[in-house]
């Protein structure tokens, strides 16, 4: 799993791949081999990419899946649950069905491009799996510690999609368990550094003018289009991965050698980091929804 120094470089790097695919950049507007270039990416990857969206699983994680496993986990890792200090205040029990009144609403926010979406969005290419077992690195030739250099492989859920989606994915699975905290207050750190390389970059390979770079994702949208994909990513993970293999401590043990593994399926810390900020994010919507219900 990512280090703090890694996970900054690992997101520097996907706001290039996010900024030079960008929709209107340098590499749409110039292609001088009249469409051909983006014609052949079009025809190689996702119309929506990542592998969680709702068209690439079973229609019932937005309707029942999540709350029909909840109990199980709670179950499952009752005693981990109740030990953590990650978990005080959370409201456990809850936390299944919550989620599964707002399932359908964030998958279709997270993806956009895919069958549940509305088709509207700041469209990107996305790299579909950012994990860190899919992220190399390297020192670079500076003597700067900050100086990493990365590289991605695996992309065969790569698309057309959200860049936040992309962001989300490596946060949620890539990052050592030191670069995340209970409160957000880590994430947001991140969210900002990834924020700042997206608009240079937005400039620098996309080809936009700085005023106009500053606009194309504001700080503000990328962290609702953040945290609507961490609610998303939290379906498909109590829906459907811990249900396959029954998840609990022991089986998370078990995996934690795995380098392919994302870290909430071997990593107990990250498992009780995963339901917090589920908790946090479900907490921030219904705020939302009865302030607008009640001005209504």
């Amino acid at each position: 799993l990512c280090k703090p120094q890694q996970a900054r470089a690992a997101l520097a790097g996907l706001a290039k791949l996010h900024a030079f695919f960008w929709e209107g950049s340098a590499f749409w507007r110039a292609d001088a081999d009249g469409g051909a270039a983006c014609d052949e990416l079009r025809s190689a990857v996702w119309p929506s990419g990542c592998y969680w969206q709702p068209s690439m699983q079973p229609a019932e994680q937005l309707t029942t899946l999540v709350a029909h496993h909840w109990p199980e986990h709670l179950h499952n890792f009752a005693e981990t649950f109740a030990a953590s200090p990650m978990l005080e205040g959370v409201e456990l029990e809850s936390v299944g069905e919550r989620l599964q009144r707002v399932a359908a609403a964030v998958a279709a926010e997270a993806h956009p491009f895919g069958e549940c979406g509305c088709g509207e969005g700041a469209k990107t290419l996305v790299h579909g799996d950012p994990k860190s077992a899919n992220i190399f690195f390297r020192q670079g030739p500076g003597s700067a510690a900050d100086d990493v250099q990365v590289g991605y492989i695996d992309m065969q859920w790569s698309g057309f999609g959200l860049a936040a989606t992309d962001v989300a994915h490596h946060i949620v699975a890539g990052l050592d368990i030191e670069c995340l905290s209970a409160d957000g207050c880590k994430e947001e750190a991140l969210l900002d550094h990834y924020h700042a390389s997206l608009v240079a970059q937005l400039v620098e390979l996309g080809g936009f003018p700085e005023a106009q770079a500053a606009r194309l994702l504001p700080r503000e949208t990328l962290q609702a289009q953040y945290e609507a994909a961490v609610l998303d990513m939290c379906r498909v993970v109590f829906a459907y991965q811990w249900a396959r293999v029954k998840a609990s401590p022991a089986t998370l043990a078990k995996n934690a050698p795995s380098m392919g593994r994302n870290s909430y399926n071997k990593s107990v810390d990250h498992a009780c980091w995963l339901v917090r900020q589920c908790d946090n994010m479900l907490r921030r919507r219904e705020a939302r929804t009865a302030a607008a219900t009640k001005t209504a």
